[in-house]
């Protein structure tokens, strides 16, 4: 009987110190680290539109690849809010689309610097300005953020933390956040390494749609070099459709795996000159846009106008607030060619426009012809009305070339909107260049756009 007692307490001696185990999870300081970073993507789902009237799905797959050198340069709360990075990897493709299509970063845009504007990290290039493709190539998962993951406190094994809101935003991509179930806690410690599971759900608006996650993630944190070196990172996502996106079902699996590393040359104070020390000008944020369908004009718009269809020539954009909130929509339609004294009159644009297919004009509210700064003439006719039964607001621009190269652009809202636009009507038609006219174009190959 004795015996029993001694073999009982000398087993509960040995499985005692496993669950009362502690470690300081707590990352290592972050401003000017360096890190080698490898990340997979794997997205399978559907997405759901509707068309003619009904729902119809698809289905939907993508995979990125990304490797890249990343300096921390200004981190705030545990978490890095500014940083540089080198690519040697980065792509995203979608082998489920009629066409497959790849896209990637040029190698002139390898360099990034990337900055937290509010609740996201925004990535631009400090050589020029990007494509929307290549912007999308470099929207990953926000591994500035991983150390938010950790409670910054010694925790013993089996205990639980709830994430922040700022850290599930940010990993979610979350415009808004509407509920904030994730629960992160220490599993186990082997030897140098802590595992630690995130599982629960999280709620959010992202892009202006309603999001639904549920997450099943595991990060590893390395006792002694006091960095998260891994992360499986897995998600159930359910997205209604937005204003500038499908509906979309999908399971979604990130493998990230993050190596501290001393200075690399490609990240030295030289190296790093031409970054911004702080907020990106705006010729660095915006993005490109090239018709390379009839190779007639490219131009610049700011990144929260949002590429939504382009058919047979026709470019259609949608502008979004910071909140996700549908503002206004922009149809670009390239028109027939003139000779030099074939271009409509102002009166004569603003009678064609009125009787536009669906629209029902009430009030001429401004005609003017606005100066352009490449030589371009220009009209502009603002109205109101209704546009398929439903109060709007409309301007129309006529853009005609040196060559006679024509343009149309119908920037259509609601009235409470029509404010809300100001003048980012203007500055988009003033950065529209032809691409045939002497010195048009960037300088710079790009790729196709509108894949």
């Amino acid at each position: 009987m004795r015996s029993g007692f001694v073999s009982l307490a000398l087993a509960l001696a040995l499985v005692g110190p496993a669950f009362g185990q502690t470690v300081d999870l707590t990352e290592a300081g972050l401003k000017d680290a360096c890190f080698r970073v490898q990340m997979s993507m794997s997205l399978d789902g559907k997405v759901t539109v509707q068309q003619e009237g009904t729902n119809k799905s698809f289905p939907h797959q993508a995979r990125a690849s990304h490797e890249y050198l990343e300096r921390v340069l200004d981190a705030k709360d545990n978490r890095g809010e500014r940083a540089a990075r080198v690519y040697s990897q980065a792509s995203v493709e979608f082998p489920s689309h009629k066409t497959p299509t790849k896209n990637e970063l040029r190698t002139e845009r390898r360099l990034q610097a990337v900055y937290r504007d509010k609740k996201q990290l925004v990535s631009f290039s400090p050589r020029g300005p990007m494509t929307r493709e290549e912007m999308e190539v470099t929207e990953h998962l926000d591994t500035l953020t991983l150390p938010g993951l950790l409670p910054g406190r010694t925790t013993k094994v089996g205990e639980t933390w709830k994430l922040p809101t700022s850290v599930v935003e940010s990993l979610c991509v979350f415009d808004g956040i509407e509920g904030n179930e994730l629960i992160a806690k220490l599993e186990k410690v082997e030897g140098e390494r802590a595992v630690i599971t995130i599982q629960g759900t999280a709620k959010g608006i992202g892009m202006g749609a309603s999001a639904n996650l549920l997450v099943n993630a595991q990060a590893t944190f390395d006792v002694q070099a006091k960095r998260i070196v891994g992360l499986e990172w897995k998600q159930s996502d359910q997205r209604t459709q937005g204003p500038v996106s499908p509906a979309l079902s999908a399971d979604i699996v990130i493998r990230v795996v993050r190596e501290a590393i001393e200075q690399p040359k490609q990240l030295s104070d030289l190296a790093l000159v031409i970054v911004p020390s702080g907020s990106p000008p705006s010729e660095l944020t915006e993005l490109v846009y090239r018709d390379t369908k009839k190779g007639m004009y490219e131009l610049r718009h700011a990144r929260e106008w949002h590429v939504v269809s382009q058919q047979d020539g026709r470019l259609v954009l949608r502008l979004l607030s910071s909140r996700g909130d549908f503002v206004a929509q922009c149809t670009l339609t390239p028109w027939r060619k003139v000779g030099a004294t074939g271009a409509l009159k102002l009166e004569e644009f603003a009678d064609l426009m009125a009787k536009s297919p669906g629209w029902q004009q009430e009030t001429e509210l401004e005609k003017e012809q606005p100066k352009s700064a490449q030589g371009y003439s220009i009209h502009r006719v603002t109205a109101s009305g209704k546009l398929v039964n439903v109060a709007a607001v409309q301007s129309f621009y006529l853009v005609v070339g040196k060559e006679g190269e024509q343009l149309i652009g119908a920037f259509t809202m609601t009235p409470v909107m029509a404010r809300e636009l100001a003048s980012r009507d203007v500055t988009l038609i003033d950065s529209l260049r032809f691409l045939k006219e002497e010195n048009a174009g960037t300088g710079t190959a790009l790729p196709p756009s509108g894949n």
